[in-house]
């Protein structure tokens, strides 16, 4: 229905990272750049993006899962020159905007092949003209000029390749709402130079569970590798949790909480960004779940989403749900009392109609996970039952679910 299940998968980490390059080697970083030592994961995706065969691979996971994490980490250790696109800041919004977000990142690397190897000839005065005006036809030709830089490239071996990164990727949304040629003009031309022409490796991240859908539907789905990344096994986020975040922070604290992990996860879960908020918070709420603020957040948008009846014509949301509380909490029935924290798609799917299971993953209250390989955060999966399951965006919300349906509020 939703994503097929024959997808390559990988667990995952932690917390957004700055676009400073991480350092090689490390397998874990300080606490404002959370990286764990995952090197079965790191191993996998290394050899995807070190294959002699380009490919478009696609990283899907919820926020502050690792995705960009373990991109960077990965490039850092590869010889590459990464060209990286954050698509939070609109850069593909429009025509113009892409653009010069394309200039931005190819001219200064044109350039130094320009110096690095002057046989090439770049004539980047050429290849990179500004203009006052730029629609499709304008980013059509900004692509075609970079292209044959890009095939002479191909023949200097001693040059570093480069890799297109497109953060959120999800947001190319928006250029297909402004120019929809645009957008498939850029698509087209990730294919040619990455699978047909075999110039360059494309990554796209998204914590959008539908993008894959959406992009299926325009590129052929073999143009695409996709990965799963998810949280850490209940072994690995205990140790994160003991041996290298408590001791960042005062004795008071750290005393407080080592060993407790197993009380801590029932409201955190795995996820290393989830944890550290709440040892970060712990002096505020000393273990007072309801004054943790991932846990106020979510206990108030499930609160009001329980309460949306579909009549209604003033509402919260961005985008008017196709559900309505009812559907809701249907829903939090099937995860919490029937299989604690996670529901088979096709489950749902059968109990409410696919419409609506895809509204309350467009809201962010429930998140796809197309395959159940390497799936460590959840202890009691059926493995001989095939198929994507469902679970709450991030375990705050899980928890809320649980407050929720025992009647505690």
């Amino acid at each position: 229905m939703l994503v097929p299940s024959s997808l390559r998968c990988l667990p995952a980490w932690a917390n957004r990272v700055s676009r400073i390059p991480l350092t090689r080697g490390n397998s874990y970083l300080s606490r404002n750049n959370t990286f764990f030592n995952r090197k079965r994961e790191l191993t996998e995706f290394t050899e995807a993006l070190s294959s002699p065969r380009p490919r478009i691979h696609v990283l899907l996971g919820p926020p502050n899962s690792g995705k960009t994490t373990l991109v960077q980490q990965v490039v850092d250790k590869l010889p590459f020159k990464p060209l990286f696109f954050d698509c939070r800041g609109g850069i593909f919004s429009t025509p113009t905007n892409m653009y010069y977000a394309i200039i931005n990142q190819f001219y200064p690397y044109f350039k130094q092949l320009s110096v690095s190897s002057p046989s090439l000839k770049v004539d980047t005065r050429n290849i990179f003209k500004r203009k006052s005006e730029i629609n499709a036809q304008d980013v059509i030709g900004l692509l075609r000029r970079i292209s044959d830089p890009l095939l002479k490239w191909a023949q200097i071996e001693k040059e570093p390749a480069p890799i297109l990164i497109i953060d959120e990727a999800n947001m190319l949304k928006l250029l297909g709402d402004s120019s929809e040629l645009a957008l498939t003009s850029l698509l087209t031309w990730l294919v040619k130079n990455s699978i047909q022409d075999q110039r360059f490796h494309v990554v796209l991240t998204t914590s959008d569970p539908l993008f894959l859908n959406w992009i299926q539907n325009i590129l052929n789905i073999s143009h695409l590798t996709p990965y799963v990344v998810g949280d850490l096994s209940k072994e690995d986020a205990e140790e994160y949790f003991d041996t290298y975040l408590l001791p960042q922070f005062d004795s008071e604290i750290s005393s407080e909480l080592k060993g407790k992990f197993d009380e801590v996860s029932k409201v955190t879960g795995t996820r290393m960004y989830v944890i550290e908020k709440f040892v970060e918070e712990y002096k505020y709420h000393k273990g007072e779940i309801e004054k943790f603020s991932m846990f106020e957040q979510e206990f108030n948008r499930l609160k009001f989403g329980l309460e949306y009846e579909k009549p209604k014509k003033i509402h919260k949301f961005e985008e008017k749900p196709l559900w309505d509380g009812d559907d809701l909490r249907d829903t939090l029935k099937e995860i919490v009392e029937k299989n604690n924290e996670f529901i088979y798609t096709n489950d749902l799917v059968l109990q409410i109609g696919e419409v609506k299971v895809n509204s309350l993953l467009e809201h962010n209250f429930l998140h796809l996970r197309p395959t159940q390989r390497f799936t460590y955060d959840i202890d009691n999966l059926d493995v001989s039952k095939v198929g994507s399951i469902l679970t709450p965006t991030n375990r705050p919300l899980a928890y809320a679910m649980e407050y929720i349906l025992n009647g505690r509020f």
